[in-house]
């Protein structure tokens, strides 16, 4: 309590599973006052624009600027006003298989041979972990993860001959911050040539339909990595579960295009703008469905269920 800034909140569950009462510690700050239950959630305003003509200059993750580009009111929420994400039982898969993967491309670097089944099958012992999951639900993700990992290798196999380096590291530079990120491995002899690079980036799932957002992202990386000096000549979004890869624009115009959005938004964030961008689609699997007032309402919610 004594860190707020601009704004403190304290709250209780009225109910979860059975009805619940407030700690002793929030009663006795009420005292004999019932306690307010809020219609909506009653949020600071935003800062004023004097203040953030004067803010100091950004640090961001590409995953924080992107959140912020889908629903500035939900990255306002999470990010800015710390309320905590819903845990899920699949939580940390995607990055799970990402970091066996990982481990294959650095086992293949070292060593020159490519991993066989049973080396990749004690990896997966080893090296995926999900917390979340239960017993059941692990057995299952983790078959999953087997199946992609080894399609991947029969199909792109050749790529582990040619790892460059793998979670690279990348920051963008700009007057209104700097916007960092990793890309998933880097191929050389790209066409050929020694020096020549390719950005690849890894997708668990073709369900994911943002490739918008990954071609962004990409050409972030892209434009982050020229101005390193890396020739970087190409990328791709590789679907891991249709073991197919597409090509993504890396060219001039893109790579300038991704750099002016940006620094636009990194501009917005600055000023304090916090945009509500309610969708159909998006808000049904947003975890703060229940207290955004933008968010569609759905009937089955309102009835108290």
């Amino acid at each position: 309590m004594t860190r707020a800034r601009e704004s403190l909140y304290l709250s209780h569950f009225r109910r979860q599973t059975r009805a619940a009462r407030p700690s002793p510690y929030l009663e006795e700050l009420f005292g004999a006052q019932p306690l307010p239950a809020l219609e909506a959630l009653p949020l600071p305003p935003a800062p004023e624009a004097s203040r953030a003509e004067h803010a100091a200059p950004l640090d961001l993750s590409f995953s924080d600027l992107a959140a912020y580009d889908e629903c500035g009111y939900r990255y306002r929420l999470s990010s800015t006003l710390g309320f905590e994400t819903q845990l899920v039982t699949e939580l940390g898969y995607g990055k799970a298989i990402h970091h066996v993967l990982r481990h294959i491309a650095d086992m293949a670097r070292s060593t020159g041979t490519i991993p066989d089944a049973s080396v990749v099958d004690a990896l997966l012992d080893r090296e995926f972990y999900l917390p979340f999951a239960t017993s059941a639900n692990f057995a299952n993700m983790r078959a999953m993860a087997a199946n992609l990992v080894r399609t991947y290798l029969r199909a792109f196999q050749a790529d582990l001959g040619r790892v460059w380096a793998t979670e690279r590291a990348f920051e963008l530079h700009l007057p209104e911050g700097t916007l960092t990120g990793r890309a998933d491995v880097i191929l050389d002899h790209h066409d050929g040539q020694p020096d020549a690079l390719a950005i690849v980036d890894y997708k668990t799932s073709h369900a994911d339909q943002r490739v918008e957002l990954h071609a962004f992202q990409l050409a972030v990386y892209a434009a982050a990595g020229r101005a390193e000096g890396l020739d970087v000549r190409a990328a791709w979004l590789h679907h891991l579960d249709q073991s197919a890869r597409a090509p993504i624009a890396i060219d001039a115009s893109a790579t300038t295009a991704a750099v002016a959005k940006v620094r636009r938004l990194m501009g917005d964030l600055r000023q304090g703008r916090f945009e509500a961008k309610p969708d159909t689609r998006r808000c049904k699997h947003c975890e703060h469905r229940r207290l955004c007032r933008h968010a569609p309402r759905d009937p089955w919610e309102d009835d108290g269920h």
